[in-house]
Order: C-alpha cells, then structure tokens, then sequence
C-alpha cells in the first residue's frame, strides 16, 4: 500500500519566530476576527430571539406547529 506525499510543517520554533516577527500584522487580524465573532454572537442572538418569540406568540394563540 502506497502513501501520498506527508505534510511537512515548520518546527515550532519557526512557528514562535514568525509570531514574534509579525506580531503587528497578527494583531490586526485578530482585532478583524474579535469583531466578526462579536457581531456574528449579536446577530445570531437577536435572531435566535425573534424567532423565539415569534413561536412563542404562535403558540400562545394556539397555532402552534404540532397539535398534540
């Protein structure tokens, strides 16, 4: 049985040295990432909400999905 091509990936070391090097190009992404995962929690929340209520309002008058 054959393999394909193993991945290589840099040592860890090189890892941290990149890091270290581009520090200030990380950080703006990561301020790009914080705000996207803010925003996306915010909007998932509200919709999350609204559609909350809304079955709540459908169940309240008795049109509820599931006539059990």
């Amino acid at each position: 049985m054959e393999r394909g091509a193993p991945f290589l990936l840099p040592a860890p070391t090189r890892v941290a040295a990149a890091l270290v090097a581009r520090w200030d190009i990380l950080l703006g992404h990561a301020g790009t990432t914080a705000t996207e995962i803010v925003l996306g929690l915010l909007l998932g929340t509200l919709l999350g909400m609204g559609t909350a209520l809304l079955l709540a309002a459908g169940a309240a008058r008795g049109a509820g999905c599931c006539r059990c």
